[in-house]
């Protein structure tokens, strides 16, 4: 069921980084970039092995956003080595344990004193020991948290066109509207994690903190490609009457240099990066370089620095593409696409589920290396532009959450295309001024973001709520009296969302996971039909691609046998056989409509199976067909005196039940659920169709189209161990809940 569009293989990693280094002077013909990159599949899983004595929401935010493990990550018989570097290995260790490299007879690598404290190590595999057998080896040992190749980064350089029109992006994003209302604080940093900076050059006069080299391990982050003294002049070049302005006209830049003279890196030195900006106090980090593999120690690195309050931006890459690249498509991460001066989407931007913004990235005008200025296109180029406009927010609004900061961006974009998100887009080509004058929504009755605060709700009852902004958590929390069969439905939600919910059960003070609710894709309903033990359960809601909206979706927990009692205190069921019983509500609506009536001792014996016979007789009473007795001569096994031959004679003459090959009718025999499936989709002509899959259930089978009917009108759901069990026999109650769910009877 996993394997569809939101569960994805994983393949290269690649930084691209393409560079035109032009002589000195403003007004010469220069070079633009195109940065081209190679990747394939995209990542998205969900792990469903978390459990936390207080659930650490921030990790819930960063371990849910994962299907399944072995989704997320490379085998190990699929790693490459023609792209890992040096034969090296990623290792975090437990905490308060010690990793002996020399245990397994591997070389232990230098790494920053940033990662020691986090007990992250690096280590590089002797020719004579097999790669793939010690990855192996290392992934089973139990002190490890993970165990990931360390791979290489590459880097593309492409011809391109001359001629480019001076900061044309400038007015595009209404920046100098914006410089009136603020031009950015010296209290903000930005730190710009790429191939270092040009410390002397004059755009930087006076702008740039000491930063760090984790390609040297020194001190000195100078630029000898040239991709970072650009990005960095997007960002904050001076106002100093010559040359070019940023975005920000104030802001302190960290350099932080993580890839090479040839534009190369590895996920240990973006990593130490990312850990260096934090500890350095940054307020915004930029990440102008894209990789093709999901790291965890990548995502763990990006969910502290978010949860300590900094912004984070990154390009969505050049594939040209809907493939997903890191470290854009972490969730706490603004991904940024590019445009071009007529406001449409570059062709060789990134697109899909994963873009939140976008962003000019075509003839962009910055520092060079080599002194004077260069010009570049790329998601490389948009990113910083993004990152600049979250330096001036915080210049105006010092108490914003990066979640505020990203919604003001995503609320004022440009909307080129209609709707309010788009996958070339995201929610809009950013405006500058935009997002310094809105003004932050009243979230007062807004859902608790933590399960410590969760709003207590009640079984049965229908509740509304809103995805407000990025990074938004509902947590809701609810009881189960006693044993009962539960539904989970969230519904109603804007098309682009795809809204998930996470169930866990309180158990001994702790949040221990029951279930990942989510079968479906973006603006579908999720059904769950568990049965719940008696006990405190929380359910936690949220867009699995941390997109939002100000549509409301609609949360249902139903549990029919703990239905509220009657005024009296007496529980009074139309049968007494189904007082506790799941269905009771269902069965209880058709009873009430004349469709259905229990056996002469007054009850319905909901968990006896249902024959044929009885199936035509309900069918006619819903459909309000005239029974047909004479129609019932084709079938030598329903004489005309059989207490159902009229009803049988009308469902067949109506095409809903036809018997087999032999002409016989079969009305003793139990229907099974696939017959029913066929059944319902003929009473009610039902059409859709499901991305949803059953192991037990060929898509060649004569039976899936009518089960898949069945799925996408929400009228049956499967069994949570991903089975349909086609040919099992249907319960009265089964077959009634599925009949009054196509009715939907009030």
């Amino acid at each position: 069921m996993f394997m569809r569009k939101k569960s994805f293989k994983s393949f290269l990693v690649a930084i691209i980084f393409v560079l035109l280094f032009p002589p000195t002077g403003l007004a010469i013909d220069q070079s633009d970039i195109q940065m081209q990159s190679q990747m394939d599949y995209r990542v998205k899983n969900h792990q469903n092995t978390a459990s936390d004595k207080n659930i650490d929401d921030a990790k819930v935010k960063r371990e849910y956003h994962k299907y399944q493990s072995d989704f997320y990550t490379q085998g190990v018989e699929q790693v490459d080595l023609t792209k890992v570097n040096d034969r090296r290995i990623v290792v975090k260790w437990l905490e308060g344990k010690i990793f002996d490299a020399t245990k397994y007879g591997l070389i232990p690598m230098t790494v920053s004193g940033i990662l020691k404290e986090r007990n992250i190590y690096l280590v590089k595999v002797p020719e004579t020991i097999d790669y793939k057998e010690i990855l192996q080896e290392l992934k089973n040992d139990p002190d490890q948290i993970s165990v990931e190749p360390d791979y290489l980064t590459t880097s593309s350089y492409i011809p391109a066109d001359s001629g480019f029109s001076k900061q044309w992006y400038l007015s595009r994003i209404d920046l100098p509207k914006a410089w009136d209302i603020t031009k950015g604080s010296a209290d903000v940093t930005i730190a710009v994690l790429d191939t270092g900076i040009k410390a002397d050059h004059p755009e930087f006069r006076g702008r740039l903190l000491p930063g760090y080299d984790f390609v040297n391990h020194d001190a000195d982050p100078s630029d000898d490609n040239g991709h970072g003294t650009l990005v960095a002049g997007i960002i904050a070049a001076s106002p100093n009457q010559s040359g070019i302005v940023g975005i920000d006209l104030n802001a302190k830049i960290l350099p932080v240099k993580v890839s090479n003279r040839q534009g190369n890196g590895s996920v240990i030195d973006a990593v130490s990066g990312i850990y260096y900006a934090i500890e350095r106090g940054a307020d915004v980090i930029n990440m102008s370089y894209s990789s093709y593999e999901y790291s965890e120690v990548e995502a763990t690195a990006i969910a502290e620095a978010h949860s300590k309050g900094i912004v984070l931006v990154a390009a969505a890459g050049n594939d040209g593409g809907d493939n997903w690249s890191y470290p854009a498509s972490y969730k706490e991460v603004i991904s940024v696409a590019s445009t071009n001066n007529r406001d449409e989407p570059s062709t060789f931007s990134n697109s899909g589920d994963f873009i939140d913004l976008a962003a000019p990235g075509e003839d962009i005008i910055g520092p060079s290396y080599m002194g004077g200025y260069q010009v570049g296109s790329g998601t490389s180029f948009s990113a910083p532009i993004v990152s600049g406009i979250a330096g001036l927010i915080l210049a105006e609004h010092r108490d914003w959450n990066p979640a505020q900061i990203e919604w003001a961006m995503e609320l004022t974009g440009a909307n080129i295309v209609a709707g309010n998100w788009n996958p070339n887009y995201g929610f809009g080509r950013v405006n500058a001024y935009g997002a310094l004058t809105v003004q932050l929504p009243s979230l007062a009755d807004e859902s608790p973001d933590t399960s410590e605060k969760a709003e207590p709700i009640d079984v049965n009852q229908v509740v509304t709520d809103r995805i407000n902004m990025p990074m938004d958590y509902d947590w809701y929390t609810f009881d189960i009296s006693k044993q009962a069969d539960v539904t989970i439905q969230l519904s109603n939600f804007a098309e682009y969302l795809n809204v998930v919910g996470i169930l866990f059960k309180k158990d001994g003070g702790q949040l221990v996971e029951s279930q990942v609710i989510d079968d479906y894709d973006s603006g579908e309903n999720e059904t769950y039909s568990v049965r719940l033990d008696a006990g405190t359960y929380y359910l936690v809601v949220y867009d699995f691609y941390n997109h939002w909206s100000t549509e409301e979706y609609q949360l249902e927990i139903l549990a029919p046998s703990l239905a509220q009692e009657d005024s009296d205190g007496q529980d009074t069921p139309i049968f007494p056989d189904i007082v506790n019983h799941w269905a009771r509500v269902n069965i209880e609506k058709l009873a009430r409509q004349g469709f259905i009536f229990g056996y002469p001792d007054g009850s319905f014996g909901p968990n006896d199976m249902i024959n044929r016979a009885s199936t035509a007789t309900l069918i006619g009473r819903v459909l309000g067909l005239q029974p047909d007795p004479e129609a019932i001569q084709v079938f030598s096994d329903v004489p005309s005196n059989h207490w159902a031959s009229g009803n049988i004679g009308a469902v067949t003459k109506a095409g809903i039940m036809i018997g087999d090959e032999n002409g016989l009718f079969h009305p003793d025999s139990q229907l099974t659920r696939e017959e029913m499936a066929a059944v319902l989709v003929r009473i009610f002509q039902l059409t859709g169709t499901s991305t949803k899959t059953f192991s037990d259930v060929s898509v060649k089978s004569w039976s899936y189209p009518y089960i898949e009917k069945l799925i996408a009108n929400n009228i049956a759901y499967g069994y949570p161990d991903g089975t349909f069990r086609p040919r099992n026999s249907i319960t009265r109650a089964e077959f009634a809940t599925m009949v009054e769910r196509g009715l939907d009877l009030e």
